[in-house]
């Protein structure tokens, strides 16, 4: 069997994940989709077609924060399915909290290749307890007690087998609605099974199911979205994928070839913005100079390292002279090291009132408009209030145009102005990340 396709299932609200998922399947190397996300609505007809044999019973499904979210997921899933028309080989449906390393594909395929039982759906990498987890044999075998089940849940990664999906979507239409992990796994109305590779996850970003889940960005979070946040913390299985080189030892190496990749690296597709690589309690370490924050990470081999909490996966690459010259970030963001870079230290200029009265109003990110900074000028400074999360920001000036963050200095922004020297735009970290002024005329989100 071979993959036809894969598609993503994704809220359009999601602009962040969306982002990351073309980032993260971009070298897969199959054609790829992305599914709207659908959220609920009980005057949509098309939706209530879905729903004619109501919802499930249980009544952990009155839940009202969830509801619309799980009928959702559930509609959603089905819309994945309903245009595929090849009749043989497999549909790989994702949801936009997916990660995975660079190889799942290949290995997870393999491993559907040589499995001898016909399948209808095959859930990878569950959350839950795992296939053995709480399982063992009582220290008296006469007596036994504590008897349990494992459970799964997850349909973040399911490889969809295309013979079958009139059967599964048939299947949907005459049941009723629940959570579609509990359907796939509970219900014994598909043939489905669950494998473990150890190379996916669910990133631990939220769920658009539970309305109450409300996530925050901010002006770094913009940035950082990006990078591919990674895999959800399973070390554990993940290290035995890697060989141990002769420089390691028990699983460490030594501060001498940590030493080695210390420095500064630009991010090849944003010029003047670098990360930091230092060593901080024997561990290498990631530092984001524009926050100071820092992520600890542990060697899988000699050029490559895990983060402990939040899983990068960050892979070095030395010249022929044995100079390490490249980071690359889980296999899609390549930084260059830069041996010239120095954290520039700005000192701050005094502009009069009316010089910072110009910069005030409304700004949106470009990529989603629902997302404003109101800015003020106030005495001596720009008062920036982000309006999505509420977050507030004093910024100062070092020049006509550019300002940093008071209490931050690395984080800086620059204003743009048009030929007639109207500002028109924010740039942020080196105009990495734009904002655009509303005018008079324009509505505001």
């Amino acid at each position: 069997m071979e993959i036809t396709s894969i598609k993503y299932i994704n809220m359009h609200k999601n602009w962040h994940r969306r982002l990351f998922m073309k980032l993260l399947l971009r070298s897969s190397g199959h054609k790829v989709f992305r599914c709207p996300g659908v959220r609920y609505d009980a005057k949509n007809n098309a939706h209530n077609r879905y729903m004619k044999n109501g919802l499930h019973s249980s009544p952990d499904y009155v839940v009202k924060d969830r509801l619309e979210g799980i009928i959702g997921c559930w509609i959603a899933h089905s819309h994945a399915l309903e245009d595929v028309c090849e009749q043989s080989g497999i549909t790989v449906v994702l949801e936009d909290d997916f990660v995975c390393q660079s190889n799942f594909f290949e290995n997870a395929l393999r491993m559907v290749n040589t499995f001898e039982r016909d399948f209808d759906i095959i859930l990878f990498d569950t959350w839950g307890t795992g296939p053995l987890k709480i399982h063992k044999i009582s220290d008296n075998i006469y007596s036994p007690r504590y008897h349990s089940y494992p459970y799964y849940g997850g349909t973040h990664c399911l490889f969809v087998n295309n013979a079958r999906i009139s059967k599964i979507l048939e299947a949907k239409l005459n049941f009723p609605v629940l959570d579609y992990d509990g359907f796939l796994l509970g219900t014994g109305k598909l043939e489905t099974y669950v494998f473990f590779t150890g190379q996916c996850a669910s990133r631990m970003i939220g769920s658009d199911i539970n309305l109450s889940n409300k996530l925050k960005y901010d002006l770094l979070g913009i940035l950082i979205c990006s990078l591919p946040n990674a895999l959800k913390e399973r070390t554990t299985k993940f290290k035995r994928y890697f060989s141990m080189p002769l420089e390691m030892e028990d699983g460490c190496l030594s501060e001498e070839v940590i030493s080695s990749f210390e420095g500064y690296y630009e991010f090849s597709e944003r010029e003047k913005i670098n990360i930091g690589i230092t060593i901080k309690n024997g561990q290498l370490t990631l530092v984001q100079p524009w926050d100071g924050r820092e992520v600890a990470f542990q060697p899988m081999s000699e050029f490559e390292f895990i983060s402990s909490s939040e899983i990068f996966v960050l892979k070095f690459s030395k010249d022929e002279s044995g100079r390490v010259i490249n980071l690359l970030i889980n296999n899609t963001e390549l930084l260059h090291k830069n041996n010239n870079y120095k954290v520039v230290r700005r000192k701050k200029i005094e502009l009069l009132p009316n010089a910072l009265k110009k910069f005030e109003g409304k700004y949106y990110f470009e990529q989603n408009d629902t997302m404003v900074i109101q800015i003020t000028a106030m005495d001596g400074y720009l008062f920036f209030k982000q309006l999505w999360n509420e977050i507030e920001l004093d910024f100062v000036a070092v020049s006509e145009l550019e300002f940093f963050d008071r209490n931050n200095p690395l984080l800086n922004v620059r204003f743009i102005q048009d030929k007639e020297g109207s500002i028109i735009q924010i740039g942020a970290f080196f105009d990495a990340v734009i904002f655009t002024k509303l005018s008079n005329l324009e509505p505001i989100s």
